[in-house]
């Protein structure tokens, strides 16, 4: 039983995942394949084990607690997870109403940046140097976009801790 999740530059789904480490030519699709039995679309079989093991699969399990998902910006350009893997966490368990579109996780992917129609950056003294570039909470999940990569702002994580703890 969990009271609440915070999770950052997380892996979502797994089939995705490995195309992308596959295209970038990263040792992570090798890993996913010997994990999993081969490439996905080999098999049924094969493609049920990545289903199986993404987090995509799970998610909604978790929308009745407390989900934070973090991601940095640039990651899947200087880092291995592409921010879109977070963008697509959060939609599984926002409204309909909040989701974002598939242009904006595009945009926000190959550009690195938060298109305008989204609003401006949302200031959150947890994140420091690296800035939060943009913020949106839907039912029980809440998304913040940083200035980074692929890496834990730690004073943001315990902050986030520490109000679960105290709303208990």
């Amino acid at each position: 039983i969990w009271a609440a999740v915070s999770t950052w530059v997380p892996v979502v789904d797994l089939a995705a995942w490995h195309q992308e480490t596959y295209d970038r030519q990263l040792s992570y699709a090798h890993d996913l394949e010997a994990c999993c039995g081969g490439k996905p679309g080999s098999s049924a079989e094969i493609d049920a084990e990545y289903r199986r093991r993404s987090v995509s699969n799970w998610l909604h399990n978790a929308a009745y607690i407390p989900v934070d998902i973090n991601t940095g910006i640039n990651d899947g350009h200087t880092g291995s997870v592409p921010v879109s893997h977070a963008l697509n966490a959060y939609n599984l368990l926002a409204a309909a109403t909040d989701r974002l579109s598939a242009g904006d996780i595009l945009a926000i992917q190959e550009n690195a940046a938060i298109p305008g129609s989204l609003g401006r950056p949302v200031e959150n003294p947890d994140f420091g140097e690296k800035k939060s570039l943009f913020y949106r909470r839907s039912r029980n999940v809440q998304l913040t976009v940083f200035e980074g990569g692929h890496e834990i702002i730690f004073p943001a994580l315990f902050s986030r801790i520490e109000a679960q703890y105290r709303a208990k």
